[in-house]
Order: structure tokens, then sequence, then C-alpha cells
């Protein structure tokens, strides 16, 4: 704004303001602050949620792999006495994308190799190893010849049960 002096007569003097032709474009500092400021609140919201979600997909890959095992333990058991290993069932030792490490335990006695324990262990350093839902550790998920194995008790909410 420019100001502009009006002389009436000896005594007045009359001020008047008159709008510049220049405008001025963009952002205060106060402005970009204000901006940076809530974009960090709403990344301190939202990263932890997208961590959770990251990790409940993640841990999908780790139970498809494990009822991948008991499928293909079947169809080995339908032509073999016994349960086999991941290498007599061509599984291999780690998930498709890499999150989990995939074992199995058959009894020691191999005529008693009627029941067998998959285990689907999450990778050291990953961030699958702080998985957890509804407080309970999902970094080992765990499935037998009957059903997956809540342990520790509590881990079905891991299961989505």
């Amino acid at each position: 704004m420019g100001v502009k002096l009006l002389l009436l007569d000896q005594t007045q003097v009359l001020f008047m303001a008159y709008p510049s032709k220049r405008q001025v474009f963009g952002f205060t500092v106060i402005e970009l602050m204000i901006v940076v400021l809530l974009v960090a609140i709403i990344a301190t919201i939202a990263l932890p949620a997208y961590q959770g979600v990251v990790q409940k997909a993640r841990r999908a890959d780790a139970m498809e792999t494990l009822y991948r095992v008991q499928l293909e333990q079947e169809r080995w058991r339908a032509n073999n006495t016994t349960y086999g290993t991941l290498a007599d069932i061509g599984i291999a030792a780690t998930s498709p994308e890499g999150h989990y490490t995939i074992a199995v335990t058959l009894p020691a006695a191999p005529d008693d190799q009627v029941s067998y324990t998959a285990t689907a262990t999450a990778i050291a350093g990953s961030s699958q190893v702080d998985d957890t839902a509804g407080g309970v550790s999902c970094s080992t998920l765990t499935i037998n010849q009957d059903e997956p194995v809540f342990n520790p008790a509590g881990q079905s909410a891991c299961w989505g049960r």
C-alpha cells in the first residue's frame, strides 16, 4: 500500500491510502512451518499403522507357506508310510518372499513319523521379528499335521482366528 498526501488547506491534511500495483506471491516462513508440523503429526500417526499392515501382509507369506507344507506333507504321506522332510516334499527352506525360514521337525524314530511340526521363523534383523498381534509375538508360526499350533497361547490372533 502506498500513501498519498493531499493538502486541503493550511490546517487540514488528508492522507489517502491507495493499493500498490505490485502483488506479492509466496508463503511466509510461519506458514511453511505450520505445514511441516502438520505433515510430521500425520506421519507420526500413519507410520506405525502402515508398518503394522506391512507386517501382517508379510505374515501371510509364512502362513501360506505353512499351509503349502501341510498340503505337500499329505500328498507325500498318501504315497509313503511317513511324513517327509522339506527336501522330500519339494519346499524351500525360506518362504517365497524371503521373510521367514521354514523348518519341518519329524519324530526321531522312522516308524513314529506319523506326525510332524512345521515352523516358520522370522529372519533375524527383519521387521517381522517385532511382529505382534493382540500383544502376542507372531515372529514364529507353527503348524502340525492337524492344524495351526498356537504357541504361545493367544497366538490365534496371528492366524486371524
